[in-house]
């Protein structure tokens, strides 16, 4: 037996096991996403730039004379001008009710996606989109406008001008555009001043609304 021990081979020393790696801690990843979100708050990350609120009528007269169409098509013009002047934007719609189609972006695919999809149907509830418009720009850094386009009169048009001035309080402007067949004195009452109304008719109506990006005011270091 002690001639084995003398004669036996120097093996080398096992090596040590590593450790197996940890897996994350759940409530560590939460904690740190919770700490990102916090922090996007309070930087307003959301809300910094200019930004511009496209609130186009989508009721039922909206059909007639391919309205709409023409507001379509003006509208990506209007978005591909402002997109360029440093302005995101976004897409109210109203009809029976109102609804934020499009969050502002500089996203030229994101705005054409959104503009392909309004469709027309229904009343004319634009106290609902202007009040949708304050929510979405109030706390938004640099300039900030409401394009208005419609050819109609609003469901309720005491509620619609104080929208208006809630956002008039806060400097936001607001350009109006109406066909021929609008409410041409209540949208000027709307409009931030005289020169930011246009009336036109049904076939210049995607001209004015492309023609309203030279309308913004240059975005305001923040």
């Amino acid at each position: 037996m002690d001639d084995w021990k003398k004669h036996r081979p120097n093996l080398p020393a096992p090596a040590p096991k590593k450790p197996s790696p940890e897996k994350p801690d759940a409530k560590s990843t939460v904690d740190k996403q919770s700490i990102i979100n916090d922090l996007a708050k309070k930087l307003n990350i959301s809300q910094i730039g200019a930004a511009v609120f496209l609130v186009v009528d989508c009721s039922g007269s909206m059909s007639d004379e391919k309205k709409l169409s023409r507001a379509r098509s003006g509208a990506l013009e209007f978005a591909e001008s402002a997109t360029k002047k440093g302005y995101a934007v976004g897409m109210i719609t109203f009809a029976d009710a109102a609804a934020v189609a499009l969050e502002p972006t500089r996203n030229l695919d994101e705005i054409r996606r959104g503009v392909s999809q309004l469709v027309a149907g229904g009343t004319t509830n634009m106290s609902g989109a202007l009040e949708s418009a304050l929510r979405g720009l109030e706390n938004r850094q640099s300039s900030r406008a409401v394009i208005l386009i419609t050819d109609g009169e609003a469901n309720d048009k005491v509620a619609a001008l104080d929208a208006v001035q809630e956002l008039k309080k806060r400097n936001i402007d607001i350009i109006t555009i109406g066909t021929d067949d609008a409410d041409h004195d209540f949208l000027r009452h709307l409009a931030t001043r005289s020169d930011l109304v246009s009336m036109v008719t049904v076939a210049n109506l995607d001209k004015a609304i492309a023609k309203a990006a030279q309308l913004l005011a240059l975005p305001s270091r923040t």
